[in-house]
């Protein structure tokens, strides 16, 4: 997938849950958006040409000196679980105050949002259940998947974008 489909993906079930929650601030709620918005961007910090490498062009070095190839070890469910949970008791020892707990959610649901848009790609992810299992992690049978840039992903795009923009429009009536 593109940052763009990534970004949409994680950002419009976010919207729509929250929305129907209704109980953090407009202030905590782009916030939300926005670390959702990262973490959907953060798995592919191994990929030299993707949007958040470009802005912090270290890791892909740093990637390729560890040899650690695309949609490797950071698209692992293991590792994501790791991540996920010492950075969960990180918080928890420091006694983290909403933003920080805010912005843990967002990037946490944001990178699994991640790995649920590249099972939905032809290809999947090589060894997602590492070291469980070595298979394919893919969501469903390869005729409904769709290739990086092709046009079904594209109309995705547009589909998530439309459901973006009608939620916002929502709840700017609604306010």
């Amino acid at each position: 997938m593109i940052y763009k489909t990534h970004m949409a993906f994680a950002v419009t079930p976010a919207l729509i849950i929250e929305s129907a929650l209704d109980y953090i601030n407009i202030y905590n709620e782009l916030l939300l958006y926005l670390a959702v918005a990262i973490g959907s961007l953060l798995p592919d910090l191994d990929e030299n040409g993707s949007k958040l490498s470009k802005s912090f062009p270290i890791f892909p070095i740093v990637y390729e000196l560890l040899g650690i190839r695309h949609r490797g070890v950071t698209h692992y469910l293991l590792f994501s679980f790791v991540f996920v949970t010492l950075s969960f008791f990180i918080l928890q020892i420091n006694n983290a105050d909403i933003y920080n707990n805010i912005i843990f959610y967002g990037l946490s649901y944001g990178y699994f949002m991640h790995l649920i848009g590249d099972m939905l790609t032809k290809g999947g992810i090589n060894n997602f259940y590492y070291p469980l299992i070595n298979c394919k992690g893919v969501i469903l049978p390869k005729r409904f998947r769709f290739y990086t840039h092709s046009i079904e992903e594209f109309i995705f795009l547009y589909f998530l974008s439309t459901l973006v923009v009608l939620q916002i429009i929502y709840r700017l009536v609604s306010l």
